[in-house]
């Protein structure tokens, strides 16, 4: 995915809620992972100030064909000693019950049956939608 163009198409306003076991905020987004045209996944996005270097992303994958992968992907980021750590959630673990026409949340298995390619796109949001990146690169982080 690295010689490939990548854009991120913010969709909606970026909101906010406040964090149920520390009262600080939670920050909610949601966009389109684009390349030249067609669709790589969309992706939502939660980020609490809470709970320092932590995010969520659910990502609904695209094929080259342009056709919706079924499932959507559920990964938990963390930032540990200056690098992003991810983990696959299983449904009941996901802040996010289902996606609607997207789908519902997958299980590892099935986010990890085109190998590395989530975590590919994971990196890819995490590196290019200015929301995540910008406070990824405050916690400390080295890009």
């Amino acid at each position: 995915m690295k010689d490939v163009p990548i854009s991120i198409e913010p969709e909606g306003e970026e909101f906010s809620t406040l964090c149920s076991c520390c009262s600080r905020p939670i920050y909610w987004g949601h966009g389109w992972l684009m390349s030249e045209g067609q669709s790589l996944a969309a992706f939502w996005y939660q980020w609490s100030e809470g709970h320092q270097g932590r995010f969520s992303l659910a990502i609904a994958r695209f094929d080259d064909d342009d056709l919706l992968v079924p499932g959507v992907a559920c990964v938990s980021a963390r930032i540990e000693a200056h690098v992003l750590v991810y983990t696959i959630l299983e449904p009941e673990a996901a802040p996010w019950p289902d996606f609607g026409a997207f789908g519902a949340i997958a299980n590892r298995e099935s986010a990890l049956e085109d190998g590395q390619r989530v975590f590919a796109l994971v990196d890819a949001i995490a590196a290019n939608d200015s929301r995540l990146s910008t406070r990824i690169l405050a916690t400390g982080l080295q890009a």
